[in-house]
């Protein structure tokens, strides 16, 4: 039974006409951006799965006045591989690389001399691992002399985290714009939305589509919905039934969340370390505050606290509340938001990559 009419539509590629439940955010965003004809600098922070990236490309597609960027710098190697995608004429990409530094930050700045320009820089907490001094002359390209450039930073962490204070000083405190996890009702409305979008009509029940936004919001991740969603009709269409909630159920027990990679990337050597001994130590996916102490070898609540807000900020855990009985209180509990065995696994392969 075919079910899918249109499969771009769950691609992470694809930008629907109009972004669902972020009203606000993009006009806060075309207003940061876009309201002066000045330099403008902003950051764009959200755990994975929240729309960061879709609303990027959404602006971009809709400022057609300027001409646009978009950057991956997980993805790219080097300061100067990152300038040459920002100038992005294939002329001058290898004078670029073959140049040194300060002669490829002028050329970048001479690049775009007279025209718009609106760059888009995702994973942007990547660049802890790169060098960055080419922000400073994106984030005051009018102050050296070039045009004044409308640069978007697109990120899972707060930039006092990866950012230097020469270029934090362009942003300031109110250029900032921070997206919420979607709850189970919001998913439930995008998953219909992209549903109407991708399948024919009757050949999915309504439950359906409730239990795939029940199973994601624990995450709160659109991403995670959307992939199991797709997850879901590729099983229906190969048993050749409709898509039911009982479907969903079968799938979900087969899934495996997607990971953002550049969560992990983040995260230093010892971190990982600390990460790893935390998986071992944890029950069924949750721990709490003394299974991290032990982790970390740290009996000071400041830095075991400290490392577990970095978690919880780039995605990785979940916190909850336990009732710890009569008169005691509650606990902090927290849960691993991707399944142990594959987290284990991607940090292998990060720590391999690192080695070699």
């Amino acid at each position: 039974m075919k079910i899918v009419k249109d499969q771009y539509v769950f691609s992470q590629d694809f930008i629907p006409e109009r972004i669902m439940l972020r009203n606000d955010e993009i006009n806060k965003l075309n207003y940061l951006l876009f309201g002066n004809d000045i330099s403008a600098t902003v950051v764009l922070k959200g755990n994975p799965g929240t729309g960061k990236t879709m609303i990027a490309k959404y602006l971009m597609k809709s400022t057609p006045l300027y001409e646009s960027r978009y950057i991956n710098c997980y993805t790219i190697l080097n300061e100067k591989s990152i300038i040459a995608e920002i100038i992005g004429r294939n002329e001058i990409k290898a004078d670029i690389l073959n140049a040194g530094i300060d002669r490829a930050l002028k050329m970048m700045l001479s690049a775009f001399k007279n025209e718009r320009i609106f760059i888009i820089l995702d994973e942007a907490h990547s660049l802890r691992r790169k060098d960055n001094s080419f922000l400073y002359y994106l984030s005051r390209s009018q102050e050296l002399g070039g045009p004044p450039i409308k640069l978007l930073l697109v990120t899972i962490e707060d930039p006092e985290i990866f950012l230097d204070k020469s270029i934090l000083s362009g942003i300031g405190k109110f250029n900032r714009v921070t997206l919420r996890e979607y709850s189970t009702e919001e998913l439930y409305q995008i998953i219909i939305d992209r549903a109407k979008a991708a399948l024919y009509e009757g050949t999915y029940e309504n439950d359906a589509i409730k239990t795939v936004a029940e199973l994601s919001e624990e995450n709160g991740s659109a991403r995670i919905a959307i992939e199991l969603l797709n997850n879901s009709v590729l099983l229906a269409e190969n048993m050749g039934e409709i898509l039911t909630s009982e479907i969903v159920l079968k799938a979900f027990r087969e899934f495996s969340p997607p990971i953002d990679e550049s969560s992990l990337m983040s995260l230093d050597q010892s971190e990982l370390r600390i990460l790893e001994n935390l998986i071992t130590l944890s029950t069924e996916s949750r721990f709490r505050v003394a299974d991290v102490r032990e982790a970390m070898g740290e009996d000071k609540d400041s830095r075991v606290y400290k490392f577990l807000s970095r978690l919880e900020d780039i995605g990785l855990v979940k916190k909850s509340k336990l009732s710890a009985g009569y008169k005691k209180g509650v606990q902090n509990e927290y849960v691993f938001k991707i399944p142990q065995e594959i987290l284990e696994q991607k940090i292998k392969i990060l720590q391999y990559n690192t080695k070699i």
